[in-house]
């Protein structure tokens, strides 16, 4: 059983939101979700790699938590009816490599059941919600105690975190540190995700019907500017020859 010290270390690791004992010595996690529809069909692949030999004192025990937390039972256990998953892992080049894809025909089943395991799961946080105009997308990253951070950062300074969302419609409003017409991308290590007291990552798609009125309001605006402009030099020109 994990002594104190190391259960608050692991405590504070769960409540930084994405389940996240995912810093001692972690190298890489990624995490790719595409919605494909408007009925919140899609995917989501979840990517941990983290070196293959043991961390030194009570990180040992965080370590061993993390491996329960990305084990096959605790990832692709009890799904509902509608989400699946594949997960494998993989060792090479003095590295574990946890991979696992969920495909859903509502992605609101798949977050259901995360959010009913708790902060042990690290979809947890996640929000993907369809708004009135489109698809809203925020995920909670919370912060970790300086103390822990302090003891943390030597084993998760090349640690990298890399989120992203891919959904019907037009990327209308997000804090991406990449964007496209229809997805956002979040590239951050570590020391970024949590010494500022967490992240929020927020992105919000707007339905082709909201992009088109949006575009045709712009060019309703600048059609009226110009007629106004072209008034206004009538105007001017008018009182110039009187």
């Amino acid at each position: 059983m994990p002594s104190r010290s190391a259960r608050g270390l692991i405590a504070a690791c769960l409540a930084a939101g994405v389940a996240l004992v995912l810093l001692p010595g972690c190298l890489r996690y990624e995490e790719s979700l595409v919605i494909a529809d408007a009925r919140g069909a899609g995917t989501l692949r979840i990517v941990v790699a983290r070196p293959d030999e043991p961390l030194p004192g009570r990180l040992a025990e965080l370590d061993r938590a993390l491996a329960t937390m990305l084990s096959q039972a605790a990832l692709t256990e009890n799904l509902p009816t509608g989400v699946r998953a594949e997960y494998a892992t993989v060792r090479a080049n003095d590295q574990i490599e946890t991979h696992v894809t969920y495909a859903f025909d509502d992605i609101e089943k798949l977050l259901n059941w995360a959010a009913q395991r708790g902060a042990r799961h690290p979809l947890s946080t996640l929000s993907v919600v369809p708004g009135r105009n489109g698809w809203e997308y925020t995920r909670r990253l919370g912060g970790l105690d300086p103390e822990w951070l302090r003891e943390l950062q030597p084993f998760a300074q090349d640690c990298r975190f890399t989120f992203s969302v891919r959904a019907p419609g037009t990327l209308a409003e997000h804090n991406a540190t990449k964007a496209q017409q229809d997805a956002a991308t979040w590239e951050l290590t570590a020391v970024e995700l949590f010494a500022t007291g967490g992240q929020t990552l927020r992105a919000r798609f707007a339905d082709g019907a909201t992009a088109a009125m949006a575009a045709t309001l712009v060019g309703a605006v600048a059609f009226l500017n110009l007629i106004l402009l072209a008034l206004w030099m009538w105007r001017r020109r008018a009182a110039g020859a009187a």
